[in-house]
């Protein structure tokens, strides 16, 4: 299978002519990377003909720092994608098989099956992960499974007790990956770090992007934690240069912004709890989110409701092409004027205006 992108501005004003599109598909930043991290970028430009030197390195120290592990622990690849398929091809082979709880990220599967592995599924229970399913699907075969905490597309997160009763439950020789593509956008009060597993010695290899909170997407920067046998085996496997000297120190300078971090955090759960509220005074059912998107379910016209959506400029996340759920609208949360657009659509649409 192949991933399935969202669609993008450039697309929406091709197909349709319109003028203003209110991107809210692809799960980005509504303010934007911080000062600093473009700052960094633009002096890093200026030796754009070097090869990248210890930019990976600083990269490695930092993101150890801040989350108190040695640079050994740290994996950083060219988006969090990278990290992910590096332990697919790392940790399974023919024969070996995934457990992957449904819906879920798409390139979970596409690593698994890139490394031969069977890709077994595990079915929702109400949208939420099915603890009881995901354990009955675990063999002698299976190697990995995969978790994203709060998932993609639901925005459903896993407490800390679910995730301790799995690891507890779990045969030695499965590894679970954290997908923590997400995570910062938890309130602090439901938050479970994966480091803490790590530091117990729990078989768990964590995987975090700068994509999300930190609104560097088109960068492409993402690390992984794991043991530093893991760690190192991962690096030992990557090509050289992989990562550009400019998304390095782009990437370092966001990781060390509090102000932006925390901003980028305030404006995701005012504009979370605006549309939340507003969606489900419309009628529609919205799931819980904890992370930078709601999720609409139960819709039996999605294509007309996103056709409706997109000739008025708006662009969300049908979840039936990319995660296999049908009859759910993922949007992400958007500037206060951009949330508001997409609920006066939705809410014509409604009414059949």
């Amino acid at each position: 299978m192949a991933y399935v992108a969202g669609k993008t501005a450039d697309a929406l004003r091709r197909e349709l002519g319109v003028d203003t599109v209110v991107k809210l598909g692809s799960n980005e930043s509504p303010i934007g990377p911080s000062e600093r991290a473009v700052a960094a970028a633009g002096r890093a430009a200026r030796t754009g003909h070097i090869y990248p030197g210890i930019e990976l390195t600083d990269l490695a120290a930092a993101v150890g720092r801040h989350v108190g592990l040695g640079p050994d622990a740290v994996v950083i690849g060219n988006g969090s994608c990278d990290v992910l398929l590096a332990v697919a091809a790392e940790l399974l082979g023919p024969g070996d098989e995934a457990v992957v709880p449904e819906p879920s990220f798409a390139m979970y599967r596409i690593g698994a099956e890139a490394a031969g592995a069977r890709v077994v599924s595990v079915p929702h229970c109400d949208y939420a992960f099915d603890q009881d399913g995901i354990l009955d699907a675990v063999t002698e075969r299976t190697r990995l499974l995969f978790l994203t905490n709060p998932n993609n597309p639901t925005g459903l997160a896993l407490s800390r007790t679910e995730i301790v009763t799995l690891l507890d439950a779990l045969p030695p020789w499965v590894v679970v990956v954290l997908d923590e593509a997400y995570g910062e956008f938890v309130d602090p009060e439901s938050r479970v770090d994966g480091v803490e597993f790590l530091r117990e010695g729990c078989r768990v290899v964590v995987t975090r992007t700068f994509s999300k909170i930190y609104a560097l997407a088109a960068f492409r920067v993402g690390y992984g934690l794991a043991s530093p046998t893991l760690a190192g085996a991962l690096r030992a496997a990557q090509p050289p240069f992989h990562v550009g000297s400019v998304a390095l120190r782009a990437a370092q300078a966001a990781l060390g912004d509090t102000d932006h971090i925390e901003l980028s955090q305030r404006v995701n759960r005012e504009g979370r709890a605006y549309l939340t509220g507003r969606l489900t005074a419309l009628g529609f059912r919205v799931l819980p989110s904890q992370a930078n998107h709601v999720l609409v379910v139960g819709l039996h016209d999605v294509q007309s409701l996103d056709a409706a959506l997109n000739r008025q400029g708006v662009i969300t996340r049908p979840t039936g092409p990319s995660f296999g759920l049908d009859g759910g609208l993922r949007i992400t949360v958007g500037t206060r004027e951009q949330n508001e657009r997409v609920v006066a659509v939705l809410s014509d649409w409604l009414s059949g205006s």
